[in-house]
């Protein structure tokens, strides 16, 4: 009885061995073998595999398809301009700006202590020689000259003093103090001015970024509207253009065609795995269903 059965069962588990064998050799020839080969300078035939055959192809297509199906340029934007994305670049922004300048600058890319303190005395220097640049270049001579000789006149008017002083003998003692003060100004200012500028910088750099723009008639409220307003509208009018630039179809396919083929293999079998097993085990089902089909064909 069991050899009965068994003869009877041998077309079907045949059927399903062969179909289960061939659908799991035509899976492991997507990828292999990964190289061509050639016997007597003739290329063998299914070689390489499909997939290192057409890699290149496969590349160009994955590229085009997720670039124009799957990432366009109205889901980039929906997805930018959302909600949500704008709270957390309001969150970063009151997250930076609520933190001391001194601290806010040395977040920037490439800028550590020594950058920072660099910058600093650059801004220092900067600010000083623009200072002494605008006093030397006030006549101070001729200030001192003109606005001192009223001044002393003004204050001596109704004296007795008035009818012995006069102007002339004013002027010429200015004027000299007036060359002294240039002079003074060109050779010695530097020294006065740094400590000062340093000072002022000293006490800038402890305050935050809201505090200082505050000062300057800003607000955090107005912060917040402004990130809105570069959010929907200027970044919401240039998404195309970034779309563009980006080139996302390029990218994909110059990443694939880099993949060794090794590679390749690993990302599609941990995508389609399951998929792939499936069709392998489709194939035993489908030999053992025709060996079913022959077999009853052979009974009737």
């Amino acid at each position: 009885m069991f050899f009965t059965v068994l003869k009877y069962l041998s077309g079907p588990l045949m059927g399903a061995v062969i179909g289960y064998f061939t659908n799991y050799i035509a899976v492991r020839m997507l990828f292999r073998p990964k190289k061509e080969i050639r016997i007597c300078g003739r290329r063998v035939p299914f070689t390489p595999g499909a997939i290192p055959k057409e890699q290149p192809r496969i590349a160009r297509a994955v590229g085009n398809t997720v670039a124009k199906n799957l990432i366009t340029g109205e889901d980039l934007k929906k997805k930018i301009l959302s909600d949500e994305s704008e709270k957390l670049i309001i969150k970063t922004a009151d997250d930076i700006l609520d933190k001391d300048l001194k601290t806010e600058l040395n977040m920037l890319p490439g800028m550590d202590e020594a950058a920072y303190a660099e910058a600093r005395d650059m801004i220092c220097d900067t600010v000083t020689k623009e200072i002494k640049k605008a006093l030397c270049s006030l006549y101070v001579s001729r200030i001192i000259k003109e606005k001192g000789t009223k001044l002393i006149m003004d204050m001596v008017d109704g004296t007795m003093l008035s009818m012995f002083l006069q102007p002339s003998m004013i002027e010429p003692v200015l004027d000299q103090i007036g060359v002294q003060a240039e002079i003074f100004l060109e050779q010695e200012s530097w020294g006065y001015i740094r400590p000062a500028v340093e000072e002022k910088v000293d006490e800038i750099e402890k305050r935050s970024g809201y505090e200082l723009m505050t000062e300057l008639g800003s607000s955090r409220e107005a912060i917040h509207h402004m990130i809105h307003d570069v959010f929907h509208q200027v970044l919401g009018q240039k998404v195309d253009e970034i779309m563009e630039t980006l080139d996302i179809a390029g990218i994909i396919e110059d990443k694939i065609n880099a993949m060794d083929m090794d590679e390749l293999e690993t990302l599609v079998l941990d995508v389609m795995k399951k998929e792939l097993d499936m069709i392998v085990n489709l194939g035993a089902l489908v030999g053992f269903v025709l060996g079913l089909v022959n077999l009853v064909t052979i009974i009737l």
